[in-house]
């Protein structure tokens, strides 16, 4: 046995391979008498396992998470676009990169001021290819747009017709949320 913090440990020569954390160690009985909980690469047979008793203790004084409460802990929440800021004659583009397990792009804006209420928004990709294309909104828009990994650009068009006349106010958020 050894202690490691305030547990105590087994020191086994029983093989460990990656994977096979909280798996049962038997005695000679049959009885479980430890989990496996680590292993030391390049070692010669340094396993380890954490006594049956110790890990009923842990599991007792452990709380349940549901579902829900796990998604809100492993899921984070990347601003693009918060609060108001007025949108210039031009277009407007917002950098969005996506982490490799991908995303998903939501929230919602609205549109105020300048001549008309016009706005153009689409998303594309980093190469350019249009990956999605909300039209012109006139008050709003709710986005909703699942994203592999990689770079992508949200563009904002102040659309006033032929004459680029006034700036527009938009308002709202727009976030980036992926799993970790």
């Amino acid at each position: 046995m050894r202690d490691i913090g305030s547990f105590r440990i087994f020191q086994t020569s029983a093989p460990i391979s990656h994977g096979s954390s909280g798996g049962p160690l038997f005695d000679d009985w049959g009885s479980v008498v430890a989990l496996a909980v680590a292993t030391m690469e390049g070692g010669e047979n340094l396993n380890f396992a954490l006594p049956i008793d110790s890990a009923k203790t842990l599991i007792a004084s452990a709380r349940q998470t549901n579902f829900s409460e796990l998604l809100s802990i492993t899921t984070v929440h990347q601003p693009i676009i918060a609060s108001s800021f007025s949108l210039p004659p031009q277009v407007v583009a917002v950098d969005v990169i996506v982490p490799q397990q991908g995303g998903l792009l939501t929230g919602a804006f609205s549109v105020s001021g300048g001549l008309g209420n016009d706005l153009g928004v689409s998303l594309v990709s980093a190469a350019g290819g249009m990956v999605w294309n909300g039209g012109v909104i006139q008050r709003g828009a709710n986005l909703n747009i699942p994203l592999r990994g990689g770079r992508y650009k949200l563009v904002l068009n102040n659309k006033v017709g032929p004459m680029w006349f006034a700036s527009k106010t938009v308002s709202g958020s727009v976030e980036l949320r992926y799993y970790r």
